[in-house]
């Protein structure tokens, strides 16, 4: 069969711009939503679904029910107030006369079909559908005639006339392949003529060509059946709310907008409540991958929310990503000790509600079989009793079923997100929110995908309920908090305190606060801040004291203290080494699976064996978290982000050259300015540009390590640098002290002022080079010429020249100071700050 779908709209594909009842609620609105879609059309490639204005659909269905009691003077009196209405509008936009006309044309249709109904008493469902269809009958001829006033050439167009849909009146489905092949011939016809196509949203055309609806708040879904007709590129759902929210903000007061669901994430959350979307709008544009946005009209400019089938990002660790409720529920519990091993009960009492067309809302079974509890709304509950009862009659009167219990006043509360799947115990951290609130939990239903938990409470204790949640699961990606621990409160490591006490808060991430300082000797933890105490630690360790000498320490190794301050559920909990422990590899694996994220200055963990490397790696991804170690590479030197950066934009990096020692650095140029080696090493070691350890700087350990980072990031070597080539440098006592490692240095001053000096000559300087090529990694002093790039470098200043595809005649260069406290320090820093504005935003 050849597809239907017109040409014209494959590129560069239709835009649906849906307007809600609020978004169009007088003259005013009105003329704004037209300026909004003459500032956002792509002509031929604009199509707009409009509602019903505010609050018309509930005025016509009071027309309707009261036409039910024949209750005469009433029905006139509605019908002519909803009439004045709708002429005030048109007046107020100025409305052409073909317009005008058409309005009138209307209303007296609603007038006649009114008045029918209310001599006839008539409540049946097909006049229902035709009674309320009005609204947007004459919402889409006013919105078009404002968007011609705006220049553009606008059509209103009923879908009764083209949307094919089932006969069940009120909630009718859509016939998708007949709709999608007549919504594409009528609308092509438009888009072709250069016209915008004004789309009624709600209702639909039956099999007998007469008006459906689609339920409420059908237009949303309108929208999206438009869309996928027509291959659309995107559907813009405009409101009066700036996207999404994490919940109702009249029930959490810090409900924030969602920037990015899952199209499965907003079908739980439109299923379970959420007023902006409509429960089915997710699965016409599901399938097709089309981009739907949430925006508001008060705010267009606004992000909004975008709804695709990109999986979200991680936001808080609970990966709860909104929390709302459906209000007027009832629970069927049906009981009995007989039910456990007879097969088929439950397939029975779900036939016997499909019977009577009802949906249930909730289902959960207890493990023993012994009862099956299902929600259903409230107004069907007597209906879904008796249709139980009667199917299960042989059962009740052999007690297999003891009784089918109803206990209405419900609520369902849910707690949605994509993330749940990933984060342990998001279920148990639910009930704990209600339990410490004294909420009682009626019963609970969770899918294998962790989507969504929902729970049925008493309904005086759902909105009590939605905040609990909200307040503990989800709010806490928007406060303020980001728990730091700091491990190796040495030179870098309070120097990072400092700048963290600094910080002011910001919106877009959250504000770090140390919770606990770690030394080899125990530590200091306080799940609430340390505040004025870190002054305190950090002078006392400054003096050269261990942390085990302060009042209110806890013994113990990191590890343990990590699991004392895991155990308080913290905030968007870092783990911040500083220190010099090689061995910390098993401790970064632990805090990622406990959910710390990790920014460390410390290369140990990150050079290690290949299996704890790769261990680091696969825990990470798992667990969904994050670690980041600029610091390990080049002090400050963004190295690290630039590399990601490249790799991630899809560059290929071929080759490092670099200089990664500003140790060593700083020596060669104090030597080449005619200093001694003995006394540029203790010049160093003075202005703390070496570990505390000397040798691991001067006998290149250190840059193999960096070397061993950097190729394990950029995927060229996944082995440790060669740096033992230069027997000057390389050949030291490991572990030494400085006093010793300066006093064994004096017996090479002369030999080493002699290698400087044939450089010179030779129109070079000494260099202490670090290469990575695929394979290889090697680091060693060379002979550069003068005018090399790299010998352009003097003093403590590292330089990393990176080699790509995209720069391959022109190597990037990242340079900068590359030794000291307080350039590694901002290199923590910043890493701290990127995991915090990651952990901010959804």
């Amino acid at each position: 069969m050849p597809d239907a779908t017109p040409d014209i709209l494959r590129e560069p594909g239709a835009t649906i711009h849906k307007f809600g009842g609020t978004s169009i609620a007088g003259p005013d609105r009105l003329r704004a939503a037209a300026k909004l879609i003459a500032a956002e059309a792509r002509i031929p490639y604009t199509v707009v679904v409009s509602s019903a204005m505010s609050q018309v659909t509930n005025r016509l269905l009071k027309i309707f029910h009261t036409a039910g009691l024949g209750d005469v003077q009433r029905v006139l009196d509605a019908v002519q107030a909803l009439a004045d209405d709708h002429r005030a509008a048109a007046a107020g936009i100025d409305a052409d006369d073909a317009t005008l006309a058409q309005i009138e044309e209307l209303l007296t249709g609603l007038s006649r079909t009114a008045a029918a109904a209310t001599a006839l008493r008539d409540r049946s469902p097909r006049t229902h559908d035709i009674i309320v269809s009005f609204g947007e009958r004459l919402a889409v001829r006013l919105l078009a005639s404002a968007i011609r006033s705006e220049g553009l050439d606008a059509r209103a167009l009923d879908a009764s006339d083209f949307l094919d849909t089932t006969d069940r009146h009120t909630e009718a489905d859509p016939v998708t392949f007949l709709g999608d092949r007549s919504v594409a011939a009528v609308v092509q016809a438009v888009l072709k003529a250069n016209a915008i196509p004004v789309i009624t949203g709600f209702i639909g055309r039956g099999p007998g060509g007469e008006i459906t609806t689609l339920g409420r708040g059908g237009s949303d879904f309108t929208a999206t059946l438009v869309a996928a007709a027509l291959r659309a590129t995107d559907v813009n759902i405009w409101t009066d709310v700036p996207g999404v929210l994490s919940a109702d903000p009249r029930i959490a007061p810090n409900a924030q907008p969602i920037p990015h669901l899952h199209y499965r994430e907003a079908a739980e959350m439109s299923f379970y409540g959420a007023k902006v979307l409509h429960a089915r709008t997710m699965i016409p544009v599901l399938q097709q991958a089309i981009l739907v946005r949430v925006r508001s009209t008060l705010q267009p400019d606004a992000p909004g929310t975008r709804i695709n089938n990109t999986p979200p990002a991680a936001t808080s660790r609970s990966g709860v990503r909104a929390a709302t409720a459906i209000p007027g529920q009832t629970l069927v519990s049906i009981e009995g000790s007989g039910m456990a091993g007879t097969p088929g009960l439950s397939g029975k009492a779900f036939d016997a509600l499909a019977g009577a067309r009802i949906s249930a809302t909730m289902i959960s079974q207890a493990s023993s079989e012994a009862s099956v509890c299902i929600a259903v709304p409230s107004d069907l509950a007597a209906k879904a009793e008796a249709a139980l009862k009667r199917v299960f009659s042989a059962e009740l009167s052999k007690r297999i079923i003891e009784d089918i219990v109803i206990e209405p006043g419900i609520s369902l509360v849910a707690a949605v997100g994509m993330g749940m799947s990933r984060a342990p115990g998001v279920a148990a951290s639910i009930t704990a929110a209600l339990a410490a609130r004294d909420i009682n939990i009626r019963a609970i239903a969770q899918g294998s995908t962790e989507l969504n938990v929902t729970l049925a409470v008493r309904s005086d204790r759902a909105e009590d309920a939605v905040r609990a949640i909200h307040d503990d699961l989800i709010d806490e990606r928007h406060g303020p908090p980001c728990d730091v621990i700091l491990i190796g409160p040495g030179s870098v490591g309070r120097a990072v305190a400092a700048r963290l006490a600094k910080l002011a808060p910001a919106s877009d991430r959250r504000t770090p606060r140390i919770v606990g300082v770690v030394d080899r000797s125990g530590g200091i933890l306080d799940p609430a801040g340390l505040g004025d105490r870190l002054d305190v630690i950090l002078a006392h360790k400054a003096a050269g004291h261990p942390l085990r000498d302060l009042k209110g320490s806890i013994a113990g190794s990191p590890s343990d203290l990590l699991r004392a301050l895991a155990a308080n559920t913290p905030a968007c909990p870092i783990l911040v080494d500083c220190s010099d422990n090689a061995a910390h590899g098993s401790l970064f694996t632990e805090a990622l699976r406990v959910g710390f994220d990790i920014a460390t200055a410390n290369k140990g963990p990150l050079a290690d064996t290949d299996d704890v490397w790769q261990e680091l790696q696969i825990t990470r991804d798992r667990r969904a978290r994050i670690i980041r170690g600029e610091s390990t590479i080049g002090a400050g030197l963004p190295v690290w982000s630039t590399i990601t950066e490249l790799t991630v934009g899809g560059d290929e990096i071929r080759r490092i050259d670099a200089l990664m020692s500003g140790t060593i650095g700083f020596v060669l140029d104090r030597v080449e300015n005619g200093a001694k080696l003995s006394d540029a090493v203790a010049e160093a070691v003075e202005l703390g540009y070496t570990e505390p350890d000397p040798t691991i700087d001067l006998s290149g350990v250190d840059v193999g390590r960096k070397g061993l980072i950097l190729g394990r990031l950029t995927g060229l070597s996944p082995n440790a640098a060669d740096a033992s080539a230069d027997p000057v440098i390389g050949a030291l006592p490991a572990g030494a002290k400085a006093d010793a490692v300066i006093d064994a240095l004096r017996a090479r001053d002369a030999g080493f002022a002699d290698r400087v000096a044939k450089a010179r000559d030779a129109g070079c300087v000494l260099r202490y080079v670090l290469r990575i090529v695929r394979g290889l990694s090697r680091a060693a002093i060379a002979e550069l010429p003068t005018d090399a790039p790299l010998a352009q470098v003097k003093g403590a200043t590292a330089a990393v020249s990176i080699t790509s595809r995209v720069y391959a005649e022109t190597p990037l260069v990242v340079t900068g100071y590359g030794a000291g406290a307080e350039p590694t320090a901002s290199g923590v820093v910043n890493d701290i700050l990127r995991i915090a504005h990651a952990r901010a935003l959804p």
